[in-house]
């Protein structure tokens, strides 16, 4: 996996963060901004909501890699759904923490890092298939990224790979024999 973490520095940054959606609450709240309150409120459980999906497809390593994602620094925001079946799939979880650290760091190599690179990543379990896509808009530089799956062995499959004027989309399916 990536950084160790102790349970002390992930305590420290997972109270920082609901201290922030706390205060974000309570500014809405002194302003009367109801709307806004409950929009607030509504991301809190979207994620919440996402993370445990996340734990519930038995990929310890790649759950890590995306719940202390923003812990560390990148030059890009990540984003993350998962939708479907529940499903386990602890086969995967190398393969695809392997080419997902493979991809964070093309991400953080690039060159011009004023852009706002942004990485939407969309998990999807279907009758004991796992899809996975992603996208990417910012640094257009990245063009290159299935040729990861040519030279490394994986169960990892590309279905869908286009690079557009600003980023890039790629969709990935795998199974669990």
């Amino acid at each position: 996996m990536g950084k160790n973490w102790s349970t002390v520095e992930l305590l420290r940054h997972v109270r920082h963060d609901y201290l922030n959606q706390i205060q974000l609450i309570k500014g809405n709240l002194a302003l009367n901004h109801c709307d806004r309150i409950e929009q607030i409120i509504d991301d809190i459980i979207v994620k919440a909501k996402n993370d445990a999906h996340l734990c519930n497809l038995n990929m310890p390593q790649v759950a890590e890699q995306l719940l202390t994602f923003s812990y560390e620094s990148h030059f890009f925001e990540l984003d993350y759904e998962i939708v479907g079946d529940v499903c386990t799939m602890m086969c995967l979880d190398q393969s695809l923490y392997d080419f997902q650290s493979y991809l964070f760091q093309r991400i953080d190599q690039q060159e011009n890092q004023q852009w706002e690179n942004e990485l939407y990543l969309f998990y999807q379990c279907t009758n004991g298939t796992l899809y996975v896509q992603y996208e990417f808009e910012g640094e257009r530089n990245i063009q290159d990224i299935d040729q990861y799956f040519t030279q490394n062995a994986s169960p990892l499959r590309i279905i869908h790979y286009e690079v557009t004027n600003n980023g890039f989309e790629l969709k990935l399916e795998a199974k669990c024999d």
